[in-house]
């Protein structure tokens, strides 16, 4: 079906949109389609847009008993969850064929919609993060010279995990921070 004007898209998360008539759009910018997310595709869109984290909480939590299931277990269920996203769930899906593609999605311009003192607030909170991420690694990590050598994988995903997460956390606090003083400068 091919509509030519969706009225005003509220963004709602990567390439996830709500139009004039409150329903969720997935767009795909390539195909220059949006597939419609109805109530009854709700319940799997949570699970499928989660693929990956499912797949990586299950490679860890299998990974603590035995390294070599976990990472193989994780690569399986990451790999048929994605063919299962792409050939089954986006294919019922309906879709609209777009014209105009939306805006897209931004940390900065969505940090900018925000107040100026949640800015503040999430830019020193996101600082702070990477920071005692750190702190707890080298207080929780005893023998680093184990860890290098893939002898305590326990420890190993705490540091990659508190790298990874406190690199995001500082990320976004940059972002809002940024948009926090952008704010001031305007006047906000």
């Amino acid at each position: 079906m091919k509509e030519k004007n969706l009225g005003e898209l509220t963004n709602a998360g990567i390439n996830r949109y709500v139009d004039r008539h409150g329903r969720t759009l997935l767009v795909n910018r390539k195909k220059k389609i949006a597939y419609i997310i109805d109530k009854n595709a709700q319940k799997k869109e949570v699970v499928f847009s989660n693929r990956y984290i499912l797949a990586v909480v299950v490679a860890v939590l299998v990974g603590t008993k035995n390294v070599y299931l976990g990472i193989g277990l994780g690569v399986v269920i990451a790999v048929v969850l994605e063919a299962a996203y792409r050939l089954y769930y986006l294919k019922s899906l309906n879709t609209i064929e777009l014209e105009d593609l939306p805006e897209k999605f931004s940390f900065v311009t969505n940090a900018l919609k925000q107040t100026p003192g949640r800015n503040l607030s999430v830019g020193l909170v996101g600082l702070a993060i990477p920071v005692l991420l750190v702190i707890n690694a080298f207080q929780t990590v005893k023998d680093w010279e184990a860890i290098f050598k893939f002898n305590d994988v326990n420890n190993l995903f705490l540091v990659v995990a508190s790298i990874v997460m406190g690199g995001f956390a500082g990320f976004v606090g940059c972002v809002c921070l940024n948009a926090y003083f952008t704010q001031r400068k305007e006047g906000h």
